[in-house]
Formats: C-alpha cells, sequence, structure tokens
C-alpha cells in the first residue's frame, strides 16, 4: 500500500508541478511589473482560457493573413517594444531598489558604544560561516568590556571574567 501511495504522490506532482510553473512563471512580480514570460517572449502569456473562449487578442492574431512586409513590419514594432519594456523594467527595478533601502535605513539604527559597555561578541565560527560544533553551539561568546574606543570605528575589548584583552574588533 504504500508503494503505491509514493507511485500516487509521485503521478501527481507531475502533473501539477508544470501548472505551477506556467502560474509562476506568468504572473506579474512587484518589483518590476512584468512577468518573467513576458520578459523572454517580449508578448504576454495567452493562458489556456483564452484559447478556448477566443478574446480579441487571440482572435485577430487567428484572422489575420500573414505576408513578409506586414511581418516584418510587426517585428520591428516589438523590438522597439521590447527597448522600451527593458527602460522601463529598469526604472521600476531602480526604484523597488531605492524603496528596499529606504525600509532598511528606517529599521537598522547606528549603534555607537562607549568605553566601559558590556557587550557580547560573535563567535568565531559565525563570524566565517562555517558549521560549529553542534547546532546548539552558542553564537555570542562574552561578556566583553569596552577598555578603549578609536575614532576610526574600531574597539578594543576586554574579556570581563579573565581580563584578557582580545584583537581589535571593527564597531
Amino acid at each position: 500500500m504504500d508503494e503505491f501511495r509514493q507511485h500516487l504522490d509521485t503521478v501527481l506532482e507531475s502533473v501539477h508541478l508544470p501548472d505551477a510553473l506556467w502560474a509562476y512563471r506568468t504572473s506579474p512580480r512587484s518589483a518590476i511589473g512584468f512577468s518573467p514570460y513576458s520578459l523572454v517572449y517580449a508578448y504576454d502569456a495567452i493562458s489556456p482560457v483564452e484559447i478556448t473562449i477566443p478574446l480579441a487578442r487571440v482572435s485577430t492574431v487567428n484572422d489575420l493573413e500573414w505576408d513578409a512586409k506586414s511581418c516584418s513590419d510587426w517585428r520591428l514594432l516589438d523590438l522597439e517594444a521590447v527597448d522600451e519594456k527593458r527602460m522601463e523594467v529598469e526604472r521600476k527595478m531602480a526604484l523597488y531598489h531605492k524603496t528596499i533601502a529606504q525600509a532598511y535605513k528606517r529599521t537598522v539604527k547606528p549603534q555607537a558604544f562607549k568605553q566601559g559597555d558590556l557587550v557580547l561578541k560573535v563567535v568565531e565560527h559565525v563570524k566565517r560561516q562555517v558549521s560549529g560544533p553542534s547546532k546548539f553551539a552558542p553564537q555570542w561568546e562574552g561578556p566583553y568590556a569596552i577598555k578603549e574606543v578609536h575614532s576610526s570605528g574600531y574597539y578594543r575589548l576586554i574579556l570581563v571574567t579573565e581580563g584578557m584583552l582580545t584583537d581589535p574588533i571593527n564597531g
């Protein structure tokens, strides 16, 4: 019974995955206002519903007789539209990045430490982005007291429990 269920799950996943990918690729992104499909193919995707129930843009394409001149004219117009769309995407991306930067600046508050403040220091394996000795290993070590504050932005720390001076740290 378990084998049948696994096989059924595999078949169902394979049936719905293309539909899910199609929906993802054809839905517009909030950052740029366009779908990935329209950026790649320079057209909005025609959904299966639009093919079954003909809409204006589908029926006009099907009813036209194409000759070489009209095809080349349409293609030149499409190429110009692609450049315009690219410029609009660049403008929207710049605006999106500016919005994200402003949101980040609102949440981040600069912190200045004084001599004698107690602080914690990031553990070495976290700083180097290496996995720690265990998943329950501490992320911070200390407490440290700030012994010296330098104008260039670094601090000299002293371990409170042992009185040992550490290497300078950027703050």
